[in-house]
């Protein structure tokens, strides 16, 4: 269960409007809105994951959000760059930040900020949030797909 006096650790405030538009453009394309299971300890938390194939791409990002950057080498040699924010009191202020600018991952920040809150208060996130969850990212990736057919 998540404390209720939980603040959040990346400082949004500072942001300028072009950060947070450029970020939103990011989050919609290549970042990654959802949750994480672990299976082990049954906790499932809010997640935004932010990654690229650039170096540079990434540490501007990390300038904003100001995490550990991962390193990770794909089977066909190439490394990415990964922000992974899992603590809730952070995906929920970036969520804040960014909902405006959000355009195709709307629902899905939306939904994720709902369970954020749910966290926050007290109540953990249910088996069936984890399935709305997966529903309308898989809706997502379906008209992703579908839009890049017809480009």
């Amino acid at each position: 269960m998540i404390a209720k006096t939980q603040h959040p650790l990346i400082d949004t405030s500072t942001w300028k409007e072009t950060d947070k538009a450029y970020l939103a453009a990011f989050l919609d394309t290549d970042g990654c809105i959802t949750i994480v299971v672990d299976s082990k300890r049954g906790v499932k938390s809010p997640y935004l994951g932010f990654t690229n194939a650039h170096e540079e791409t990434i540490n501007f990002v990390n300038c904003l959000i100001k995490k550990h950057v991962q390193k990770r080498l794909t089977v066909s040699g190439l490394t990415l760059y990964i922000i992974n924010i899992y603590r809730t009191a952070d995906v929920r202020a970036v969520l804040l930040a960014l909902l405006p600018y959000i355009q195709g991952k709307k629902r899905q920040a939306a939904l994720i900020l709902s369970l954020c809150e749910k966290r926050i208060a007290g109540t953990k996130i249910t088996l069936d949030d984890v399935r709305m969850v997966r529903h309308i990212n898989a809706l997502h990736n379906t008209n992703t797909t579908r839009q890049r057919k017809i480009i």
